[in-house]
């Protein structure tokens, strides 16, 4: 490594600087830039009933802006209430409904139709490409909507060949979330460190595979933190087989 023509030192013409890679874009740079800040914090002896203090001094040591509360990121809004937070994505929720000409639609009470038979389902052909963004954008949703989790799941099976059948219960969905607009989920800042999780199995559920469906939903005190729902990679025999395996 040498210095670039025209910029040669000619005191120091083999000195070269020794960069540092972790702070250029590499895998170590989130660890690099937390230890920074961990030192400085040390420094500060910073404490959490001097919030603004410390940011003030953050300011002169860090080129940084202070952006007060948080209340939306990247899709999702942030109330506060006495005790906690409440995360709820109402605003992507209306614009997916503007979107799809579905704003005015009635609503309904449940997502899903007690029985659906989408698996049997047989209907027109649908767009698989307008299908496909209905479920993409029903996917982010669930951020913060673990109710409609397993119905979206299901709703994606079909979506390399899906039929007007699938088309109808992916628009129920949405009625559902035009009339639950502004569910979401609620942090409780004064919960127990507790940590435990609810789960079921659907035995062989799905008529074409007769693979089982698995939901869990695991809670750090009153908060649920993490939710799932999809099908399990093989089949079981019993609905208590499929129980263990999960």
């Amino acid at each position: 490594m040498t210095q670039p023509p025209g910029f040669t030192d000619p005191m120091y013409p083999d000195h070269v600087y020794l960069l540092k890679k972790a702070l250029y874009g590499l895998k170590q740079a989130p660890r690099t830039w937390f230890e920074r800040f961990s030192l400085f914090l040390l420094h500060l002896g910073s404490n959490s009933r001097q919030i603004g203090e410390v940011v003030q001094k953050l300011g002169h040591e860090f080129v940084m802006k202070d952006l007060g509360p948080l209340s939306y990121f990247l899709g999702i809004e942030v109330s506060y209430f006495p005790g906690g937070i409440h995360l709820n994505q109402s605003k992507y929720a209306n614009d997916l409904l503007s979107k799809v000409d579905m704003a005015n639609v009635k609503t309904v009470h449940t997502p899903l139709a007690q029985k659906h038979g989408l698996q049997e389902a047989a209907g027109k052909a649908a767009d698989p490409s307008n299908y496909r963004s209905f479920i993409v954008s029903l996917q982010y949703l669930t951020l913060t909507r673990p109710d409609i989790t397993h119905v979206v799941n299901l709703a994606s099976q079909f979506m390399q060949n899906p039929n007007s059948i699938h088309l109808q219960a992916v628009k129920r969905i949405l009625r559902y979330v035009k009339g639950t607009i502004d569910h979401g989920l609620r942090i409780i800042s004064q919960s127990s460190f507790r940590l435990y999780g609810l789960s079921d199995v659907d035995w062989a559920r799905c008529a074409i595979t007769r693979r089982s469906t698995t939901g869990y939903s695991i809670y750090h005190g009153a908060n649920c933190v993490s939710w799932s729902s999809r099908k399990q990679n093989t089949v079981a025999r019993s609905s208590a087989e499929a129980e263990y395996r999960y």
